[in-house]
């Protein structure tokens, strides 16, 4: 697991915030900037949750980072979160610990592209209900 600066993040790498997995935290997947120390994000849950995620497969995800590391954050039984969340730089420092394949940033897309952005709070209240 690798220290990464979130300048140097590209869409589909799976981070860990330590920050925010010290309180029960989902691994992270980077989406996109928002300024130089936010970004956009999205989670992956090894649960169906009452149909608030959805099933990825094992096609989404690669065994070996850039560098030829093997990945920590692999398919396990994983499903994405629908949401398309503000992460703040505040969560980390972060852990590169995997990242989506071409098909995986695909899937991503496709499932979250069009949501609003929000943060964690306006998605407990939003799912709550649902």
């Amino acid at each position: 697991m690798v220290e990464i600066n979130i300048n140097k993040c590209e869409k589909g790498f799976i981070l860990k915030g330590v920050e925010n997995h010290k309180h029960f935290g989902h691994y992270i997947i980077f989406y996109e900037h928002l300024n130089y120390v936010d970004f956009v994000g999205c989670m992956i849950s090894t649960k169906h949750f009452e149909g608030k995620n959805i099933s990825m497969s094992e096609n989404h995800f690669e065994t070996r980072l850039p560098d030829d590391s093997i990945c920590e954050v692999v398919y396990n039984k994983s499903h994405l979160v629908i949401a398309k969340l503000h992460k703040f730089g505040s969560m980390g420092p972060f852990y590169l610990c995997g990242q989506l394949s071409r098909n995986g940033v695909e899937f991503l897309d496709e499932v979250v592209d069009n949501l609003e952005l929000e943060d964690w709070n306006n998605y407990i209240k939003r799912t709550k209900d649902f």
